[in-house]
């Protein structure tokens, strides 16, 4: 099969690293036409070439560049897309192009990255819909994350591999949201993975957070969010512990410790007062929780303050005298200034 599917006219003489002497849009027709045969013994018996003749039989250091050849063409064969083989097929050639030793699997990349747009696409889809379909069928239960699975892990380390590929070519070679799966919400909770792979992290476990290239803007955000939630909850706690601390070690102190981040504002300089408050602030207390306080007026802040008190900071930041936003009359958009907010003399 290795000999099958090159190059005509002895264009498949001299396979170097460059230069891998195959045919795909051939070997991509063959392997559809073999997909549409209705004689099954026919199929069978490729199956078997395939699944038990030569996966199993390659090798990690292989004798010459032209033996790589087979890690382009098998992947074109049409159960790649059938996440239900990925035991005899998907799994096994994936540990096999990881377990290449360095020569071959830098040859490997390059072939790799050399392919076409729509080939690299199918790639990376083989492998993402066998991690799909391990993680719905792991039935992850609520407050757990994923479940150990060395298919799963397999697949994910390849994938991981072509990313780097990708990022390796100018300009990327395929979107960055092509390593998105994008059903991840539908199988388990990103957060709690996240909270236990921040626990966790070092102790060799299956986290999805070790690939955050399959995350799309919906779960970064909720990663993000998480982040902060857990970032102010430390905060506060550490203050609390500073505070305890501090009343035995020095019980007459008049010191106070603030659980929230303060801000003092009035209405009429809402911008110069925030800027103010923020000058004089610890770095390590902008993780707090924020409450604010608008001068002359008693309301407590329950979380209502704070939203009047964005909304009023934001209509005046996009007052032209500060200078941070301009307005183009073409749009009527606006955007940040080409002047730099600190050279301002605001």
């Amino acid at each position: 099969m290795n000999g099958s599917f090159l190059l005509d006219n002895d264009r498949h003489y001299y396979c170097t690293s460059k230069h891998h002497g195959v045919d795909l849009e051939v070997t991509e027709a063959v392997y559809s036409m073999i997909g549409r045969l209705e004689n099954t013994s026919i199929k069978d018996l490729i199956w078997n070439c395939i699944t038990e003749d030569i996966i199993p039989h390659l090798s990690p250091s292989p004798p010459d560049v032209e033996t790589l050849r087979i890690y382009l063409t098998v992947p074109l064969y049409h159960e790649f897309s059938n996440a239900k083989q990925h035991l005899k097929l998907q799994k096994p050639f994936a540990k096999a192009a990881l377990n290449l030793q360095r020569a071959a699997s830098k040859v490997l990349a390059n072939w790799w990255s050399l392919t076409s747009k729509s080939y690299f696409e199918r790639l990376v889809n083989n492998f993402k819909i066998v991690c799909s379909y391990i993680l719905m069928n792991q039935r992850i239960p609520e407050g757990k994350t994923v479940f150990y699975d060395s298919s799963l892990v397999a697949m994910l380390d390849l994938l991981a591999f072509l990313n780097k590929i990708n990022h390796s070519v100018d300009g990327l070679k395929v979107s960055y949201d092509t390593f998105h799966l994008n059903d991840l919400s539908d199988y388990l909770d990103i957060r709690v993975d996240y909270v236990y792979w921040l626990s966790d992290q070092g102790s060799g476990k299956l986290f999805l957070c070790n690939y955050p290239f399959l995350f799309d803007a919906h779960a970064k955000v909720q990663l993000l969010e998480t982040d902060q939630a857990l970032q102010m909850q430390k905060a506060m706690n550490d203050a609390a512990q500073s505070a305890f601390v501090s009343m035995f070690l020095s019980p007459n102190s008049q010191r106070t410790i603030q659980q929230f981040l303060v801000l003092n504002v009035t209405r009429e300089h809402i911008v110069d007062d925030t800027l103010r408050e923020l000058s004089q602030v610890n770095p390590a207390d902008l993780k707090k929780p924020l409450k604010v306080k608008i001068c002359g007026e008693e309301a407590e802040d329950a979380g209502g303050v704070t939203k009047e008190f964005f909304l009023l900071l934001l209509r005046d930041i996009l007052d032209p005298k500060y200078g941070m936003f301009k307005e183009y009359e073409e749009t009527r958009a606006l955007w940040f200034t080409e002047n730099s907010f600190e050279d301002n003399d605001v």
